[in-house]
């Protein structure tokens, strides 16, 4: 069984129920399964249950993707996503429970402090998932591994130089995505904190639990279960196209369909449309030779531009419906504090229930978020400052692709002390403290 590839271990299993292949297939994946889920969830008893889910998916799901060539980057994107499902649990918990993890989090050390691995570990996962195919499993094979140029060129069906080079693009991307979220580095050592740290090891009798509870059909806890169907959930959203029938004749087998991120792609792109309108009749309201008759037109033509705008939400509303996955829409109503105020121009937080002068979110200074809702907004700049900061740094071009964490530098009032926080998370009901202060404020 040993000297099998995957791809055969998967066959046996699949063909004739040899719970010997997938014991070994078990044993020879569990550390990059298992490395991975502790990448993203931060915690070894969850990164278990992630670990547990994975495998159990691969096993119902072993008669479809017997022959897949890549198990390695099928392993690590459901990783991935079972991750994903994990956190979304998670983030149910109680507002106590998740302030004691948010103030140990903060702990974190200052960020020229905080080695290279621990930066961008967090999400390691969610940007290789960015890459393309190619990309993706040239990096896995070369870096999680341990595969040379030579070896990684034949697997993608080309030669050494072509391997270097598609290794080459794929750590630049990731470079990239990194920065954005505050991580500068190079390349070449991005390359090397992933080759040094990828794979941990792997908890005594975790392989053997594994394989009882898949191949052997023994008891699984309902958490692993409840974990393994949100992570079904989120693998069929992302692998079906949903699409929807546009206009009254959506019965019609010949009207136009578009996919549900095309739909929505499209919403944004009207909304956007709408504002500039906007500002273009707030700036003509301002002019001083502006008549009586002209005023109101300009106001009509205000209250037409909001009903358009109502209905595009409400068929914004609609899409999101339709959509089982959790994560592909995740509210815009959320933030990682619980209390905003500005004093001196400058933006101050409460987060983990102490009071930050905030410098930086996702990488972006808040220096240039304030100015950016003081042109964009007006007077309302510090409501939606305040309120809105996942939509307003998505309008700046900053989008946080579904995450429900936020990188942040908080900046201690009182010593001056410089702390980075890569995951704080946000909630719904941390947003709706802060839209309470700001009532409540004189």
């Amino acid at each position: 069984m040993e000297t099998l590839d995957d791809t055969q271990l998967l066959r046996e299993y699949a063909g004739q129920g040899s719970e010997a292949a997938f014991g070994v297939l078990v044993s020879r994946r569990i550390g990059l399964v298992y490395s991975a889920a502790l990448r993203q969830v931060r915690d070894p008893h969850l990164a278990r249950e992630v670990t547990q889910a994975v495998f159990i998916i691969l096993s119902n799901k072993a008669g479809k993707i017997k022959d897949k060539p890549n198990l390695v980057g099928w392993l690590v994107k459901t990783a991935h996503y079972a991750a994903l499902a994990q956190r979304r649990a998670a983030s149910r918990r109680s507002r106590h429970e998740q302030e004691a993890q948010l103030q140990s989090e903060i702990e974190i050390q200052s960020p020229g402090a905080v080695p290279l691995w621990d930066q961008i570990s967090p999400c390691l996962d969610a940007a290789l998932n960015r890459l393309g195919e190619k990309d993706r499993q040239a990096v896995l094979l070369r870096f999680f591994e341990n595969k040379s140029l030579a070896e990684v060129g034949y697997s993608l069906g080309s030669g050494e130089d072509a391997a270097r080079m598609r290794i080459k693009r794929a750590l630049e991307k990731l470079r990239r995505f990194f920065l954005k979220r505050g991580v500068v580095s190079t390349s070449a050592l991005i390359g090397e904190a992933i080759s040094s740290n990828c794979l941990q090891a792997v908890p005594i009798g975790l392989a053997a639990t594994v394989t009882a509870t898949t191949a052997k059909g023994s008891a699984v806890a309902a958490s692993t279960l409840t974990l393994v169907k949100g992570t079904l959930n989120i693998m069929a959203w992302i692998k079906t196209k949903t699409a929807i029938l546009i206009g009254a004749g959506a019965a019609v087998a010949s009207a136009a369909i578009l996919t549900l991120q095309q739909q929505e792609e499209q919403n944004r792109s009207e909304e956007q449309q709408i504002r500039a309108q906007e500002n273009q009749i707030r700036s003509q309201e301002r002019q001083a030779n502006l008549t009586v008759a002209g005023r109101e037109q300009l106001e009509n033509q205000m209250n037409q531009l909001r009903a358009q705008q109502n209905q595009l939400r409400a068929a914004q509303s609609n899409l999101y419906e339709q959509d089982p996955n959790p994560f592909a829409h995740p509210s815009q109503q959320v933030s990682p504090f619980t209390k905003v105020r500005i004093e001196n121009g400058k933006a101050l937080v409460t987060y983990a229930g102490s009071e930050f002068e905030l410098n930086s979110v996702h990488g972006v200074s808040t220096a240039d978020i304030l100015d950016f809702c003081r042109r964009q907004y007006k007077d309302r700049w510090q409501k939606r400052f305040s309120e809105d900061l996942v939509e307003v740094l998505e309008q700046m071009g900053h989008s946080l692709n579904g995450e429900h964490t936020v990188s942040l530098v908080l900046i201690d009032p009182t010593t001056g002390k410089t702390t980075t926080v890569d995951q704080a998370v946000m909630t719904e009901k941390n947003r709706q403290s802060v839209h309470e202060a700001l009532t409540d404020a004189p």
